[in-house]
């Protein structure tokens, strides 16, 4: 997403219009970031207005303080806060979380990555996504996507490090048989 500095300035002083076409050409990019937090489409949309609208009243702040070709850094930034936000303000219930002994988990065959990066398309990994719970998708986009370290994750979603931890290694392992059963692979047992 390319941005120009006179459309971001334009959006800063309040013109409408200019504000109409920066959330046509950041669209994509935010709904692709609230996609991979929630399931729902209209939560989605949702939670994109609310992150536009935090970017609309931080433009002149971040134009002050940054480069224009820092804008999509930056509002990906600002729709993960908005996602983390919005899970804090929803949260009304933990997650029971099962503890498992992994010494009785079957063995999985190895999965060629290759080959599934071949077969596989971008709906098909949402769809393995909307599999995982809210909880585990969250600490799965957060680690594994959004670069955030455990401990960061821990302190946005109000969990533990080591609850973190688990959650990404379940997420792991239900999105690695998903993608054995995309690719028709047999699971192994030792």
């Amino acid at each position: 997403m390319h941005i120009n500095k006179s459309l971001l300035k334009s959006c800063s002083q309040g013109d409408r219009r200019s504000q109409h076409e920066l959330y046509q050409v950041s669209f994509g990019t935010l709904m692709g970031v609230a996609m991979r937090y929630h399931k729902n489409r209209e939560d989605g949309m949702a939670l994109v207005n609310q992150g536009f609208l935090k970017i609309l009243n931080g433009l002149e702040n971040f134009l002050d303080q940054h480069p224009e070709d820092k804008f999509e850094y930056w509002s990906k930034r600002i729709m993960i806060n908005t996602v983390i936000d919005d899970h804090r303000r929803n949260k009304t219930h933990k997650e029971v979380s099962q503890a498992t002994d992994f010494s009785e988990v079957p063995i999985h065959s190895e999965v060629d990555w290759n080959e599934a990066e071949r077969q596989l398309e971008a709906e098909d990994l949402f769809k393995m996504l909307d599999v995982l719970s809210d909880l585990r998708r969250r600490v799965f986009n957060l680690y594994a996507i959004d670069g955030y370290s455990h401990k960061e994750i821990a302190e946005m979603l109000s969990i533990s490090e080591g609850n973190s931890k688990w959650h990404l290694s379940m997420a792991r392992a239900i999105l690695k048989e998903q993608v054995q059963k995309v690719l028709g692979i047999q699971q192994k047992t030792v």
